[in-house]
Parts: structure tokens; sequence; C-alpha cells
């Protein structure tokens, strides 16, 4: 049976990679968690030890996530000095505190010396403080969106996609902010970071009376194959740019995502992080044959199963990133809508020996060349791979090779065959923006 560890998040190339985990701010606990720490600078570099008050430090659950950022206080300390920094993750977050949950701390690269901290685990054991100390390195940490961006939530109502955002966290005049969308409609895992190729979509959506929020209409189980959508202040246009770096490329990316689902079984991906939760009731939700004395199933890899009976699950079950997953149509064939954050973070997964259910957690497609199969045993032995029609791709002298070639499809399942021969487990580098 497959067995996923994620070891390691590394590389965080855009804060879209730091998306937002609740729909609403929650409140949770009438209370207040704290992180707190030193940054220690690791560089001889003059024009590194004088920018502490620029830096800032990033909490989230990550996959899905959510964020916080403030500037450390403290000194400006000279080379090798160390500053001190506190968060106020409540007041902040809009973030669950989960004391079973795991979060993770990073320090955002500085725009101007490019020096920052990769994430760090932090466990929230209670009210209070938690200490999380960083040594900044050169070309590490997360890229922060730009001023100008504005955080969209995204889900599904009705037949409807729903566009939201924190209206407190704008100006009179930054909202409501203009909605920018790209539109892929032939599907096929295109999404593209291109300012060029995203269009000012704001008036063909329908305003809530409210006026904080969004519709795309007839977006769910139809519309686009994909449709993706970032957001801007209300006086932005798409060509502005901050410090000559163009803010719209900066924002957050959420999006949809069609997959059809036909009758019998399907094997398929999550191709983005679910912003209400990993368990199966956001991922799919309510979308698959109701009123069924049998219902529609879904199967991990460990054969663990949700069965869609009388329109609710009769379980929760969390679908994972880079899981593939069985969906047994028991009724109809339908075409289903993900919706979530555009996954651009990288990811390296150590997976065991044996056939493994993997799948293509992004909405990027590329060849096998490029999945980040970074270890596979080519020998005489090599290590196989399997698409949902079964087709087969064999490692074999440094390259794939099979009768028929195919591609590591958006939202696809896979199954990997380890090679006994292979020696340790597959190391599999992720970047879901590698084309």
């Amino acid at each position: 049976m497959k067995k996923f560890s994620l070891i390691l998040l590394l590389l965080l190339t855009s804060f879209a990679a730091l998306p937002a985990f609740a729909v609403e701010p929650p409140p949770v606990f009438n209370a207040m968690y704290w992180l707190r720490g030193t940054l220690t600078m690791h560089s001889t570099n003059p024009a590194a030890s004088t920018v502490w008050g620029s830096r800032q430090v990033v909490f989230y659950k990550v996959l899905p996530g959510a964020y916080v950022s403030t500037a450390p206080y403290g000194n400006v300390q000279p080379v090798m000095g160390t500053a001190s920094y506190m968060l106020n993750i409540y007041n902040h977050a809009s973030l669950p505190i989960d004391p079973t949950a795991t979060y993770y701390a990073a320090v955002a690269k500085d725009p101007i010396d490019k020096y920052g901290a990769n994430p760090k685990e932090v466990k929230i054991t209670g009210q209070g403080f938690e200490v999380v100390d960083f040594t900044l390195e050169y070309d590490q940490g997360p890229v922060l969106p730009l001023p100008g961006a504005v955080q969209l939530f995204i889900s599904r109502s009705g037949n409807d996609i729903k566009l939201t955002w924190n209206d407190d966290e704008l100006t009179a005049d930054q909202k409501p902010p203009k909605i920018f969308g790209l539109n892929k409609a032939a599907g096929g895992g295109a999404f593209d970071n291109a300012k060029t190729d995203w269009v000012d979509i704001t008036s063909s959506l329908v305003k809530n009376v409210n006026g904080k929020d969004y519709l795309h209409t007839q977006q769910v189980g139809g519309g686009a194959t994909e449709y993706y959508y970032k957001a801007m202040w209300k006086d932005k246009v798409k060509d502005d740019l901050y410090n000559g770096a163009s803010i719209l490329e900066s924002a957050w990316a959420v999006g949809k995502f069609n997959i059809d689902l036909n009758k019998g079984w399907n094997l398929v991906a999550m191709p983005m992080n679910s912003q209400g939760g990993a368990d199966i009731s956001a991922v799919i939700g309510g979308q698959l044959t109701p009123n069924s004395s049998t219902g529609d199933e879904v199967y991990k890899a460990n054969l663990d199963k949700a069965i869609y009976v009388n329109n609710a699950w009769n379980k929760a079950m969390a679908i994972d990133l880079g899981e593939g997953f069985y969906v047994n149509m028991i009724g109809a064939a339908k075409k289903v809508t993900f919706v979530g954050d555009v996954p651009t973070q990288k990811v390296v997964y150590s997976v065991s020996a044996g056939f493994l259910r993997i799948g293509n957690s992004s909405c990027v497609t590329r060849p096998v060349a490029n999945a980040g199969f970074t270890n596979a045993y080519g020998g005489a032995d090599g290590d196989e791979l399997y698409n949902r029609s079964l087709l087969k791709l064999i490692r074999q002298s440094g390259s794939w090779t099979g009768t028929t070639m195919f591609d590591f499809d958006a939202a696809g399942g896979f199954w990997y065959n380890r090679s006994k021969a292979a020696v340790g487990p597959l190391q599999w580098e992720f970047d879901p923006l590698l084309k």
C-alpha cells in the first residue's frame, strides 16, 4: 500500500503558496496566541544587516494554509547580529487555532537583499507564546504579494462560483476590488501566471447586494473547464507595477477545475488547495449522485472508503495533495468542479517501495520528465508509471520510455511502481508550476 510522508516544504516561489484556510474569520477561542523569537543574519554582506524593520514573519497552516505577517521589532544590529520579533497569531491570522494541527512559520524573502528563512514547523501547545528562532539565508523564504493585491476566497454556491474577500482589510477607495480572470475553457491543465493572459472581468460578474462578494454564474458542473481568478485594489489596472514588479503577477490565484467522472472507476487527484479543508465534504461536497441507496464511492490508496448516499457522506475522509484517489460512479456520469487556491509551492515527498497511487495535484499538465521523480531508478528493472488508462512508461537509462507516451496530467491520478532494485524510497520533488 502507498504511504505518503510529506517531509519538506521548500523554496516557496510565490506568496500564492500561502493560501487562506478559512472563508470566514473564526474566531475559535477567546484567547491570545503569540509567536516570538529571534532573527540572526547569516551573512557578512553589510547590505543584509540594516533592514530588520522591513522583514516579515509569516505564519500559516500548510496544504491548505493561511498566513499572517508583521515586521519584527528590535534594534538594528551589526553584521551577524540578531533582532527579535513578536507575532500576534490570533488577532491577525483569520485562522482557526487547532491544538492538534501542525503549522509553519517562515521569514519572507526581502525584496532588496533577497534574504529570508524557509519554513519551520510550529506546534501550538496552548495559549501564550511559542518560540521559533530563524537564521536568515540568501534566496530563502516565501515571496509576498505586492501592495495592491487582494486575497480572494472561493467557494461553490449552487451552480455558481462565489468570490469574496476580507472587506475590513481594504479602505473605501480600494473596494470593492477588481477581479481579473484567466479563462482556460478547453482545460488541459493550462494555468498561466503571465499578466498578459489575464482580463478584468469585474463587470461580467454578479455583485451581491451586500457588496462584499461576486458570483461567476453557471460555472459549477459546467462553464469553462478551468477558470482562474485574482484581485487588486479598485484603483488598479493589470499593468500597474510596484517598484518595477507586476502587482497582478504577484497576487494570490484561486480557481475552479472541472473533471468528468465517467460511470464506473475514475482515477483522479485534487488539483488545488481546498480552502475549506481536506475533508471530502469540502473537496467534492454534494456534487455526486444524490438519493442513491448504494451511493457513489471514493477510495483512498489504503482502501479507506467513503460513500455519498442520501445527499451526505457517510464518514469524514481527507483527500491529500499528491494523492491519487478513485471515484466509483455507481450512478450516472457527472462533471464535478474542484475549487481552491492554485498550488505554487514546491514540495518534496518521500514515497515507499511498491505500487504507489499518486496524483498531479496542480493546475499544470507537464511531460513526465518534469514531474520531479528525481531519483527514479532506471536500471534493468526500472521504475514504472501507469496512467488512469493503464498505459505504462518505464524508466530506462535516465529517461521515460513506452509504446504510447503520455503526460503527467493536471488533476490526474497515476500508479507508480518503485523497482525492488532501487535503493531507498522515491524522492519526489514536485513543482506545481513547472510545465
